[in-house]
């Protein structure tokens, strides 16, 4: 088995193991960060234990549903891969047996605090073509595919997660007008309008550099700054539940005006539907008006009163005309 992925700091990392006799395997002392788990094609190649045995995940009747090995038709090649798993504090999935008969360091069916026990693969024999015999009692037809299980154990209180999880962002700008040095915040609100619980979920917020960052807060989970990108590992969010993200942030004071500035977040999740949400802030040079109207940016009078400044003075001009004429 092998581990490849990034910490939380973009660092690479790479783990090895090998499972026990009841097909348990474990990676400790890992930080938080992004990873995947695959199962070695050596494990698929000629003489070696699995050779003949593909992912049970869409390959048989039954379909494995503790199986999270992606299909591959030819693993002696490529292996097979789990999806993307996100570690962080908070951010386990639930159900997660954690009563810690198994520390850190030992391989078995249950976990301790913030372990990851949901990685499992199963694998089936790869079905050949069923070949009949004439009996007298009628034909026989063989073979029959097996299951050789070889996973992490899941939690035996665990129950099945029934519907589909739809993540979604939504983000508003306030103030919507500012000035350069202006203080303005950003709010991200994050929901699920599914029936099932959406995992891993991750929001990623890339300030425009015309922003400088100030402080971010969050309802859930935790949040890492580099650069002008702050990302927000939330974790589960449930049916029905709201998750608010504050960005707190100043235009810059190099800002040229008129302009507007769009800022854009993604969230992304193991519903694997990547959703994004925009605002835009209008920066201005004028001073603000009360009423949340565009000021005039530059400084000018507003073309419709010189219209009326025109059509004033034409006005007065013909009155003295007309005066002019009758006193002749």
């Amino acid at each position: 088995m092998t581990l490849t992925g990034t910490d939380s700091t973009g660092n690479p990392i790479t783990r090895t193991a090998i499972t026990d006799a009841n097909g348990y395997y474990r990676f400790d002392n890992l930080s938080g960060g992004t990873y995947k788990v695959t199962v070695d094609a050596t494990n698929f190649q000629t003489d070696d234990k699995l050779q003949g045995y593909l992912s049970s995940n869409g390959n048989t009747s039954s379909n494995d549903s503790h199986d999270n090995g992606i299909d591959n038709p030819t693993p002696a090649t490529g292996g097979i891969l789990s999806g993307l798993i996100t570690l962080g504090i908070g951010l386990q999935p639930p159900f997660t047996d954690t009563n810690g008969s198994s520390p850190n360091g030992g391989i078995g069916p249950n976990g301790a605090k913030n372990d990851n026990l949901t990685v499992d693969f199963g694998f089936v024999k790869a079905p050949t073509t069923p070949t009949s015999t004439y009996t007298p009692g009628g034909p026989t037809v063989t073979p029959t595919p097996s299951i050789l299980p070889t996973s992490t154990p899941q939690s035996t209180n665990a129950t099945p997660n029934v519907g589909v999880a739809d993540p979604l962002i939504a983000k508003f700008a306030d103030p919507s007008l500012a000035r350069p040095g202006d203080p303005v915040r950003f709010t991200i609100t994050v929901t699920n309008d599914g029936t099932a619980p959406a995992y891993n979920v991750v929001v990623t917020d890339s300030l425009p550099s015309l922003f400088v960052f100030v402080s971010a807060s969050q309802t859930q989970g935790t949040y890492i700054v580099s650069s002008q990108v702050i990302t927000f590992h939330i974790g589960t969010v449930t049916p029905g539940q709201a998750i608010i993200i504050t960005i707190q942030a100043k235009v810059s004071a190099s800002a040229k005006t008129p302009t507007d500035i769009i800022n854009t977040a993604a969230l992304n999740s193991s519903a694997g539907t990547r959703k994004t949400s925009s605002a835009t802030i209008h920066i201005t040079a004028g001073a603000l008006p009360g009423t949340g109207e565009h000021p005039a940016d530059q400084g000018n009078t507003p073309p419709l009163l010189w219209l009326v400044l025109i059509v004033g003075i034409g006005g007065v001009v013909n009155w003295m005309v007309q005066r002019l004429r009758r006193a002749a």
